[in-house]
């Protein structure tokens, strides 16, 4: 069932009065709560755009969730997969540094998902401020770290972090994002179908060991990759090899103040010897 229920903790779903004159039964829940001001984001998994409100004038991410439906022959614009990410915040509770959940429903075929609306992704702000501060990257480090000890205390293992998926707000600090792939290590028949981008995989998951410290290496390797420039990214042979070999590449050290070097190094330890992210908060 998709019913927005969600925990105490979380703000309850806003609901709008609408008057009959500005409800004509042609427009579609979506057109009536919101105008889309521009896409964010797009790809196979659908597409996200950033509305605002008509009635209360606030903005938020909406991910509206499609499939290839030569594959699903239910005939919908969603499956299991886009199904569970839901249930997946659903049964998160309000964390300032995960990005906020407020419903979903489905609109015809499709699903959609209300979010918080973030300012860009980790990776775009790199890319755009070209080199981070000490600061930026501790900042990154602190909020990332109370997120993954939030998703640890629950069993839950997110898979998929990367850049692109830690959020930065107007204030500063940052969200993860993208639960799509996550998994909960409390189930017993425990299905993983994907563990997210390869190249930021810890080693471990490729032989189905499957635990909350394979987190802590994609962040590992998420903060090596923007500690450099990000004009003159890490080399793909050389220096990227090195870092999934567990030998962290010069320019990153030299780059990361001793504690925050020491940190990235230990995330990338096998995983019996990787620390949880409550040790290194």
């Amino acid at each position: 069932s998709l019913s927005p229920t969600t925990p105490e903790a979380r703000p309850k779903r806003r609901r709008f009065a609408l008057t009959p004159e500005c409800t004509p039964p042609n427009l579609t829940y979506m057109d009536r709560q919101f105008k889309t001001v521009k896409i964010l984001g797009e790809g196979c998994y659908g597409v996200v755009n950033e509305v605002e409100c008509r009635f209360s004038k606030e903005k938020f991410a909406i991910k509206i969730f499609k499939v290839d439906k030569l594959k699903n022959k239910s005939g919908l614009n969603y499956d299991r997969r886009n199904l569970q990410e839901v249930r997946t915040h659903i049964s998160i509770p309000s964390h300032p540094n995960l990005v906020q959940f407020y419903s979903s429903w489905k609109e015809n075929t499709y699903l959609c998902m209300q979010m918080e609306l973030c300012e860009q992704s980790l990776y775009d702000y790199w890319k755009t401020k070209r080199i981070l501060s000490q600061m930026d990257i501790e900042d990154v480090m602190k909020d990332s770290l109370n997120a993954l000890a939030c998703l640890s205390s629950l069993n839950l293992v997110h898979l998929d972090i990367k850049p692109a998926n830690i959020l930065r707000t107007e204030q500063g600090s940052y969200k993860l994002a993208d639960f799509s792939v996550t998994v909960n290590l409390n189930k017993k028949d425990l299905s993983v179908d994907d563990i997210g981008s390869g190249r930021y995989a810890a080693p471990e998951l490729f032989t189905n060991t499957f635990s909350p410290k394979a987190d802590l290496y994609s962040l590992g390797i998420s903060l090596s990759q923007v500690s450099v420039p990000s004009d003159a990214p890490l080399d793909e042979k050389k220096e990227w090899t090195a870092l999934k070999d567990g030998r962290v590449p010069h320019r990153v050290t030299n780059a990361l103040a001793g504690q925050l070097d020491s940190m990235v190094h230990s995330m990338l330890r096998e995983y019996c010897a990787r620390p949880s992210a409550q040790q290194l908060l």
